[in-house]
């Protein structure tokens, strides 16, 4: 098996150019970003009339907003989790939220000021404003590696996980022998945990 030209490198580095540009205008801060949670946990507990309910109310206030629906972020319990990034503030998340409660955000978070504190699980980011989740109990006992981006990047766009280091370890295997590819996941200590998709071991970089 022959490793791929040095053509495919440049192209896929073209690529990611163009998805971290399309990231970096999505997170630019020059106008609200709403992420909805429409997983199966999500969507089970209303997400998708959260959705509806979030769209229409920027309608009404004619605001000029970006909503995305994205995956979970491992609080099944808390679900429908919305998070909203407005600028001049902290990435913050919302749990339980309903479709009265998401109109409601609309009005008095992207409108307004009131960040609505009685919503929130708390910023996604540690910050001088806002209590985060990190400080949360259970970040204590763990961290997120491969699911470290879940609830930001939305799962139908591909650009989001490209600029986020999707395909940058196919890449590099495309370059390697297939002994040295083997070499190296067995020096990583990874192994399978079966159907769940769980693994031990330390992240390739």
């Amino acid at each position: 098996m022959a490793n791929a030209s040095p053509d495919v490198t440049a192209a896929f580095l073209q690529i990611k150019d163009h998805a971290a540009s399309q990231w970096q205008k999505l997170n630019d801060g020059s106008k609200p970003v709403i992420m909805v949670g429409t997983a199966t946990c999500g969507t089970s507990a209303g997400a998708l009339e959260v959705l509806d309910a979030i769209k229409e109310q920027l309608d009404l206030e004619k605001v000029d907003a970006t909503v995305l629906e994205v995956g979970c972020m491992g609080h099944c319990y808390a679900e429908p989790m919305v998070t909203i990034a407005k600028p001049g503030y902290p990435h913050i998340v919302y749990i339980y939220v309903t479709p009265d409660i998401a109109r409601r955000l609309v009005k008095d978070f992207i409108v307004g000021e009131d960040v609505s504190p009685e919503f929130m699980l708390g910023a996604l980011e540690t910050n001088d404003m806002l209590p985060s989740i990190h400080d949360l109990p259970r970040f204590e006992y763990e961290k997120p590696v491969v699911l470290e981006n879940i609830g930001q990047i939305d799962p139908q766009d591909i650009d989001h996980y490209i600029a986020k280091g999707g395909y940058e370890a196919l890449v590099k295997s495309l370059q390697m022998q297939p002994q040295d590819i083997i070499d190296e996941v067995k020096r990583s200590g990874l192994r399978g945990r079966g159907g769940a998709g769980f693994s031990t071991g330390q992240k390739w970089e």
